[in-house]
C-alpha cells in the first residue's frame, strides 16, 4: 500500500466530474487500499478519488470505526437538516459551518462490486454527504 499526494484546492480536478466506475479489477481494489492508507495518514475520515487526482467515481470513509467503500453512489433520500462545522483535506485548516441533511440514504456499489444502500445520521449522513460532492466537483467552501 501506498500513501498518495491529496489535491488541495486549486488544482482542477477537484472541480471536475467523475467518471462512473464500469468494473471492480485488481488495481481499483489496490487504490481503494491506497486510499484508506492516505486518508489515515492525513487523519481524515472521507478521501474521493478526486483528491488524489484520479477521476473514478468513488470515496472510502471511515466514521466511528465503521469504513465503507462507495463507488458509483447516489443519495436516494435526504431529510432534515443540520449545520456543522466541516473541513476537508484538500482545504487544510480552513473550517466552515455547512447546512446538510440529518439522514441519507445512498445507494452504492461495495469494493466487491454488490450494490447495497447505507440509511446515515449525524456524521456518517455529513460525511457521505461531502464525499459525494467531491465527485462532483463541489466543495464545502460552495456552501458557504
Amino acid at each position: 500500500m501506498s500513501v498518495l499526494d491529496i489535491h488541495v484546492l486549486g488544482s482542477p480536478v477537484l472541480r471536475q466530474e467523475t467518471t462512473p466506475v464500469a468494473e471492480i479489477t485488481p488495481e481499483l481494489q489496490r487504490l481503494i487500499d491506497d486510499m484508506f492508507e492516505t486518508m489515515y495518514a492525513a487523519k481524515g475520515i472521507g478521501l474521493a478519488a478526486p483528491q488524489i487526482g484520479r477521476r473514478e467515481r468513488m470515496s472510502v470513509i471511515d466514521v466511528d470505526d465503521q469504513r465503507f467503500v462507495i463507488i458509483n453512489p447516489e443519495i436516494v433520500l435526504a431529510e432534515g437538516k443540520q449545520k456543522a462545522e466541516e473541513g476537508c483535506l484538500s482545504i487544510p485548516e480552513i473550517y466552515g459551518d455547512v447546512e446538510r441533511a440529518t439522514h441519507v440514504v445512498v445507494r452504492a456499489t461495495d469494493r466487491e462490486g454488490k450494490p447495497f444502500e447505507l440509511d446515515a445520521t449525524e456524521l456518517l449522513a455529513r460525511c457521505l454527504q461531502h464525499e459525494i460532492d467531491h465527485l462532483h466537483g463541489r466543495l464545502f467552501i460552495d456552501y458557504l
